[in-house]
């Protein structure tokens, strides 16, 4: 309370010693007025008028009430007087305006007539409609000076009344009982004191409803804070429930990478000794076969077993008797993929896993893996953690490069944070594998647009709307 009674006597204090005095006049438009000639009968700016009624532009309708303020406090005579000037004014400029325009007109057609030849019919019967229009602006020039003049001195004798009773006039005379002219200042500034207490009371008023309306978009605020918050909790609950779903998924693909009968993996030096043996058991069985009279040395002779164990070995592996001699019917390579065979052994490469590129085919447990981790990337561009995101697509791509959402989504976290080139060039990867892919066209479009180039923009804007349709 104590500061709205400050703030009460200082509105106060500003508003008596900037108050402007002036005199309210409300005037209604007659038809044919406009803002000039109000302007010009009360002394003020056409601006001025305008800012005092809100007017958006200088037309006006009649009957339409203009509030003027009266800062040089005209008195009524002298406000007739300035109409009547006004219109006079009006009328000498009309007169003028017309004289010179009838005169143009007429000079000209003296001009006309003069580049006419009379020895040609056709000059002469043109020299005769130029007398007839000129005849008919010489007449409309008469008749001009005729009512001009008469509208000018009957406006001039309106104007010599007025002046007179102007000058006649005089201020209405104060009652016995008004005080004295000194006092008259006082009266007014109490006037003006008061006005400026209904004013300061207004204000606070003013600012009553500003504090109660301010109350309630405080009560709609914790209201909208709260619905945001139950909000957040449900997408957290939401988002945990995912998470949950996710990481079953990621132990579904664990067990899925498990293999169902585990392969041991032999160093090089067991693999070489496991395939030795292999081939000294067949060269044995061979040599057993040929010779059919020693049955009972090959019955006496042991083969030894080998178990069938993956491991690593070399194209050519010679035996342990003759180290110069190849092997070649136990032995079979396959080049350039994840497994060789040696006899009936299955060999796996020693963690020499190959790169894939754009287009090859992909494993299965791959294409699962690859899968799994471009959900994980949704979800952390969901929370805003690009970073992350980025990690998690590039490595779906290093198990699958086959997936143009991939590309995508890495170009659109570069495209969201205005690496346009960068962005360009995910998008290509994109198209190389759906070429066809109108929203991609149109990312491109974009990107190209923020680089300024409106060519290849509008090329790729059109292929969108191709593809689209």
């Amino acid at each position: 309370m104590n500061s709205k009674i400050l703030n009460f006597f200082l509105f106060l204090l500003i508003f008596t010693s900037t108050n402007a005095q002036f005199n309210k006049i409300e005037h209604k438009v007659k038809t044919g007025e406009s803002l000039k000639e109000l302007a010009f009968v009360y002394q003020t700016e056409i601006d001025s008028i305008i800012i005092w009624n809100y007017l958006v532009s200088e037309s006006l309708i009649a009957n339409q009430i203009i509030h003027i303020r009266d800062y040089n406090f005209l008195n009524p005579p002298q406000i007739e007087v300035n109409k009547v000037r006004y219109q006079l004014n009006v009328a000498l400029t009309d007169k003028v305006n017309k004289e010179t325009f009838f005169n143009l007109q007429i000079q000209e057609l003296d001009n006309k007539k003069k580049t006419l030849d009379p020895n040609v019919s056709s000059s002469i019967y043109e020299a005769m409609n130029i007398s007839k229009l000129k005849k008919y602006w010489q007449d409309s020039l008469t008749v001009l000076h005729a009512n001009s003049n008469k509208d000018i001195d009957k406006l001039s004798l309106q104007l010599k009344d007025k002046e007179t009773s102007l000058s006649a006039y005089k201020a209405p005379k104060s009652s016995p009982n008004t005080l004295q002219t000194q006092d008259l200042d006082a009266i007014k500034n109490a006037k003006i004191v008061q006005a400026s207490k209904d004013s300061a009371l207004a204000y606070i008023e003013k600012q009553d409803k500003l504090a109660l309306q301010a109350e309630q978009e405080r009560i709609l605020l914790e209201k909208v804070l709260q619905e945001k918050a139950e909000k957040e909790a449900a997408e957290k609950e939401k988002l945990a429930k995912e998470k949950a779903k996710q990481e079953a998924f990621l132990q579904k693909v664990k067990t899925l990478d498990t293999p169902q009968a585990p392969i041991k993996v032999l160093t090089e030096e067991e693999a070489l000794n496991a395939a030795i043996l292999k081939a000294e058991q067949a060269r044995l069985l061979a040599k057993n076969q040929n010779n059919t009279n020693t049955s009972s040395t090959s019955n006496n002779t042991q083969i030894p077993k080998i178990e069938e164990t993956p491991t690593i070995i070399d194209k050519q592996i010679p035996t342990k008797e003759n180290p110069s001699q190849e092997i070649q019917k136990p032995l079979k390579i396959k080049e350039d993929v994840k497994t060789v065979e040696v006899g009936e052994i299955l060999i796996k490469e020693n963690k020499k896993n190959s790169k894939y590129a754009i287009g090859d085919e992909v494993e299965k447990i791959h294409q699962e893996k690859a899968k799994f981790l471009l959900e994980r990337a949704k979800l952390e561009i969901d929370k805003k953690d690009f970073k992350k995101a980025m990690t998690y697509i590039d490595k779906s791509i290093v198990l699958n490069p086959s997936v143009a959402e991939a590309y995508q989504m890495k170009a659109d976290i570069f495209a969201y944070f205005q690496y346009f080139d960068k962005a360009l060039i995910e998008y290509e990867n994109a198209l190389i594998l759906v070429p066809n892919a109108a929203q991609v066209h149109y990312n491109m479009g974009n990107c190209y647009i923020y680089l300024g180039k409106k060519e290849k923009a509008f090329e790729k804007m059109n292929k969108a709307i191709k593809y689209d349709s």
